[in-house]
């Protein structure tokens, strides 16, 4: 296990993993979507190729020697980018979910950004509805999750580009709590002064604690969050954890997940994500063994 979540990101950089499009289809633009969307995990190739004894429209994900993993192209597109899909083994919104604010230029994609870990349920997001023919089915859902586990701890790197992919798998991370009932959240915010400019960031780990989920934030000591039951609050007063932002999800019913990164330069940032147990377990014993004692708690 590395002892810092630096380390754990520096440990996973040496994985190699590659990418072939099997029977692309003619319009190149969702391929080309996936394909560019996977290049920040530092994948070591992508290759197209045309064999008509392998299914149209597949992508595969490699050692570059066996295959790990393969998926439907058009359903992994829609996983990352149609916010419109519902997935099958996804929970539906609750009432109480706080909707993400859309006028004023807020969007969610816009306020979790580089360094926000989720915006709340988007109000604009349709709802779930199992008679829509976008609609994931479990099976399909079960096969994309599959795929992604063999590149979910693949180290990216991301600059001044659009969210919108991650702050997707922040919130599917931040579901398996609310589906879990009774996990262990650790979301980071680099400073703590971000859950003052982000309010529905706050009201979404408000939400998870109220249902149940034992919440701990961490930031850089420069603001004092309200005092909310379930919620414990760690103050970094030596610049800690000023680098990270991270949502980690301790589940021993759904997986857990996480998502760590870590800002290496302005604005450009440097991490992973991952819904493998083992790697989700090293997370947490990071942030519970190293990173928390460190740490003042200030919420009582």
């Amino acid at each position: 296990m590395a002892g810092s979540l630096g380390a754990v990101i520096d440990d996973l950089a040496s994985e190699r993993r590659e990418l072939v499009a099997v029977n692309p289809p003619d319009d190149d633009e969702p391929l080309d979507e996936v394909l560019d969307y996977f290049e920040r995990f530092d994948v070591s190739g992508m290759t197209r190729i045309s064999d008509s004894a392998l299914p149209d429209g597949t992508l595969l994900v490699t050692d570059g020697d066996r295959c790990l993993g393969a998926a439907d192209l058009s359903d992994l597109h829609a996983y990352l980018f149609d916010p419109g899909v519902s997935p099958g083994g996804t929970p539906e919104a609750p009432a109480d979910w706080p909707a993400t604010e859309t006028d004023a230029g807020e969007t969610g994609a816009d306020e979790a950004g580089a360094n926000g870990t989720g915006g709340g349920w988007s109000a604009d997001e349709p709802a779930a509805n199992a008679d829509d023919p976008r609609r994931l089915t479990d099976a399909t859902l079960t096969g994309v999750q599959q795929f992604l586990a063999r590149l979910d701890n693949r180290v990216y790197t991301v600059s001044g580009e659009p969210a919108t992919p991650m702050v997707g798998v922040s919130r599917h991370i931040e579901q398996r709590a609310l589906a879990a009932r009774g996990a262990t959240v650790h979301a980071g915010f680099q400073s703590l002064s971000r859950l003052r400019d982000q309010r529905q960031t706050l009201d979404t780990y408000r939400t998870l604690a109220e249902r149940g989920t034992e919440v701990n934030l961490y930031g850089v000591h420069d603001w004092d969050p309200p005092r909310i039951d379930g919620v414990s609050v760690y103050a970094d007063e030596e610049g800690a954890v000023s680098d990270y932002w991270f949502v980690v999800v301790d589940s021993d019913e759904y997986g857990g997940g996480a998502l760590v990164a870590r800002e290496d330069e302005p604005d450009v940032y440097t991490g992973f994500w991952t819904f493998r147990p083992s790697l989700v377990a090293d997370v947490v014993d990071v942030v519970e063994g190293a990173v928390q004692p460190e740490l003042t708690r200030v919420d009582g």
